[in-house]
C-alpha cells in the first residue's frame, strides 16, 4: 500500500512514504563543546547545543 499526500484538486503530488523507517540512533548528534548526546528533532536541545559555551542539559534518572 502506498500512502502519499496527493490533491487532485490542485495536482499537487506529495512525497512517498513508504521510505524505510529511520532508526532511533540516527537522531542524535554528538555535541563537540559539551560531549553530550542530544535529539536533532527537539528544538530546545539544538539551540542549547548551538551556543559556544554552554553545560550539559540535566537529565531526569
Amino acid at each position: 500500500m502506498r500512502y502519499r499526500t496527493n490533491n487532485e484538486g490542485t495536482g499537487y503530488r506529495g512525497k512517498d512514504h513508504d521510505q524505510p523507517i529511520k532508526r532511533e540512533a540516527e537522531h542524535f548528534e554528538h555535541c563537540p563543546i559539551c560531549g553530550q548526546d542530544f535529539d536533532m528533532r527537539d528544538l530546545g536541545q539544538v539551540l542549547h547545543h548551538a551556543g559556544a559555551e554552554h553545560q550539559p542539559v540535566p537529565v531526569d534518572q
